[in-house]
């Protein structure tokens, strides 16, 4: 430390002899992700980039220098590394529009990047330009105004959070409403698309799992802030940190250890199923009409059963059409038939009326039934049972 006595003043080196003596746990999962999180980004900087990983590579750099900010905060090295004063606020008005465009990409990989698509960065713009003097602001300046907020909120007794106001009202507008609104738009696009837009299920999780954990940990660090005392303002984050850490580290850990690359590349469209994956399809998906039976539900939609193996919708009836020329729903009044003439065989349903047998094996009504059976029988239900039970001559 002989170095620091020369140049640094002594309120400082206590500062920074206060934040290495306790460089707890916190501090170090914090450290930990963010180089998790560069490693991520430089591993997608390698090779031909998608318009996916261009964005994976945006949304992990981003991440990496708000994790960054809030642990130099923690820990109060940023009195060292003062570079990035100033800018915590502003990174997560990166980090919405950003893993919206990434999601945008996965819903419609045929989309290209427009310049109008920067209108998404205009309240990051907005909100740079109202902190742009203080992080222009000489190191010495930075130092001591950081001396005086950790003094502030040091020895600042404790008191009841403040009144809603005017000015709380545009801390609101300007910093967490619009990465909530993001958040929920990605919420509700994801709902909306989700039986055409998924390569898989795994993809479908994984969006999912991309956008509830931002969405929680922001609104979680604004309902802390307008409802915990102005002294627990930097407490909050002994807690808030390394929750948020270890959801970015889980995310980094789920790439990591996946083999597929659905996760930063458009998903399998159609076309681009080979003879051998549709066959492995089809037989996974025989597999699960024969040990689940998902067939039996009135309202059974054909993403519930692409989601089962591992496509989309559109891939689903593409696999079956492909290997028996039957649309999807031929296909599912097919295993239901054969599902009620089970039944007919099965003297505990002898008493049951056709309507009701068709109700048993998934069908909505008499009138689907009826078509169903006789287009796959050539008969309808009632002769078919009567035949049946016919003794034989």
């Amino acid at each position: 430390m002989g170095c620091l006595k020369v140049w640094l003043p002594c309120q400082v080196r206590c500062y920074l002899l206060h934040a290495t003596r306790n460089m707890n746990w916190i501090s170090i999962v914090g450290f930990a992700v963010i180089g998790q999180c560069t490693l991520m980004a430089f591993k997608y900087l390698l090779g031909k980039k998608s318009q996916q990983q261009v964005l994976l590579i945006a949304l992990f750099a981003t991440i990496a220098l708000y994790l960054l900010h809030e642990v130099l905060v923690q820990s109060r090295l940023i009195l060292q590394y003062t570079l990035l004063t100033g800018w915590g606020p502003l990174f997560p008005l990166l980090i919405a529009p950003i893993l919206f465009l990434y999601i945008r990409s996965i819903i419609n990989p045929k989309a290209k990047a427009r310049w109008i698509d920067a209108l998404h960065l205009l309240p990051f713009l907005i909100a740079f330009f109202d902190r742009i003097d203080t992080i222009l602001l000489p190191k010495a300046v930075k130092v001591n105004r950081l001396i005086i907020t950790f003094d502030r909120f040091d020895n600042m007794p404790y008191a009841p959070p403040p009144a809603f106001t005017i000015s709380s009202f545009w801390d609101l507008m300007i910093w967490h409403l619009q990465p909530m609104i993001y958040f929920g738009l990605n919420i509700w696009a994801l709902y909306q698309a989700k039986d055409k837009i998924y390569g898989s299920k795994k993809l479908a999780q994984w969006l999912t799992f991309l956008s509830i954990g931002f969405l929680v940990y922001f609104l979680s660090n604004y309902i802390t802030e307008i409802t915990l005392p102005k002294a627990f303002e930097l407490k909050k984050m002994n807690v808030l940190l390394p929750l948020f850490s270890l959801y970015v580290f889980a995310l980094c850990l789920v790439i990591i250890t996946q083999s597929s690359t659905s996760y930063v590349v458009r998903p399998l469209d159609q076309d681009a199923l080979t003879s051998k994956e549709i066959k492995q399809y089809f037989d996974k998906l025989e597999e699960v009409i024969s040990t689940e039976k998902p067939f039996l539900k009135a309202e059974l939609q054909v993403r519930d059963l692409a989601w089962a193996i591992g496509l989309s919708g559109r891939e689903l009836s593409h696999v079956i059409k492909t290997t028996l020329d039957y649309s999807y729903s031929d296909y599912i009044n097919q295993h239901r038939i054969h599902h009620v003439i089970g039944l007919m065989k099965d003297d505990h349903y002898y008493h049951f009326t056709m309507s009701a047998l068709g109700k048993e094996a998934g069908f909505g009504s008499k009138d689907a039934f009826y078509r169903a059976f006789k287009k796959e029988t050539g008969q309808t239900p009632k002769v078919y049972f009567d035949r049946l039970k016919s003794p034989k001559s």
